[in-house]
């Protein structure tokens, strides 16, 4: 397989890797999301930022990892469902030269996988059959100022209580986001063994107005608990979750936007986004 890194060098593609800069056949991944872009941001997006992105890879991921990746998830009963992403041409930039008589070329690629991988957010559907779905959620619900939480230092399948909140904190109408630092852990067995809130904590976050909650741990319910409090009681409230995110720690003390609008699919339960904060 081939990897065409557009004019870049080798230098150039370990420094920008910070981001997980890797393009395969024309497409770029940066922090794991697709886009057909020579630049490494796209233009016209306010600086300074900070991306904390992870969909399908992670920074300085292996190459092979990019064609096809599996996140395995731990069932109650020991074993495991495959999460899958498979990345490929649907049509080669050789197959279209006839087409345009050899004057140019394109490539069409093809996306395989299922919605809750890497970073990604859930919609009210994911939890609801009658809930509104990833297509039905309006872009302004998607940017919203954010507060990051530090709570590091937590074990396994260790739950946050109100204490952990900070007093006097202004949640409503924001995003909060919880920094248990679990994403060290990111392809390793330990992160499937992750820290949580506790349902007082939900609770809380409900009363207070919240309209998003974010962690940097697979899930923002415990595994343990089938009856997923967060899911059920975020999600009937139309507060919308985000999980997987990664870099939270640098985003402490600072005030910033937070940016997490997936592709629109009707539908749809769940999607990756391309999460990042706008620093102010």
């Amino acid at each position: 397989m081939a990897w065409d890194a557009s004019g870049c060098t080798i230098g150039e593609i370990k420094k920008k890797n910070l981001f997980g800069v890797i393009i395969h056949r024309n497409v770029r991944f940066l922090g794991g999301i697709l886009e057909k872009s020579s630049n490494i941001v796209p233009p016209g997006m306010p600086t300074p930022r900070i991306w904390f992105t992870r969909a399908f890879i992670r920074p300085r991921a292996n190459i092979e990892k990019l064609i096809r990746i599996v996140i395995p998830m731990k069932n109650e009963d020991g074993s495991y469902t495959q999460y899958t992403a498979k990345i490929h041409p649907f049509l080669t930039h050789q197959q279209t030269k006839p087409k345009f008589h050899d004057k140019c070329s394109f490539e069409i690629t093809e996306m395989i996988f299922q919605t809750s991988v890497g970073t990604y957010l859930d919609s009210p559907f994911h939890r609801y059959p009658n809930g509104r779905d990833i297509s039905e959620l309006k872009i302004e619900e998607l940017i919203l100022p954010g507060i990051v939480i530090d709570v590091r230092g937590k074990g396994e399948f260790e739950s946050i209580g109100l204490d952990a909140i900070p007093k006097n904190l202004d949640s409503k109408g924001k995003a909060v986001l919880f920094n248990f630092g679990w994403d060290k852990h990111w392809k390793t067995e330990k992160y499937q063994s992750y820290p949580f809130i506790s349902k007082e904590v939900i609770e809380y976050l409900i009363k207070s107005g919240v309209k998003l909650v974010g962690t940097d741990t697979v899930n923002v319910d415990s595994s343990k608990y089938l009856t997923r409090p967060a899911h059920s009681l975020f999600l009937k409230k139309e507060i919308f979750i985000v999980e997987n995110l990664t870099n939270l720690d640098e985003l402490h003390g600072k005030e910033f936007t937070l940016l997490a609008v997936p592709i629109k699919g009707k539908k749809v339960a769940a999607m990756p986004i391309r999460a990042y904060a706008r620093v102010e």
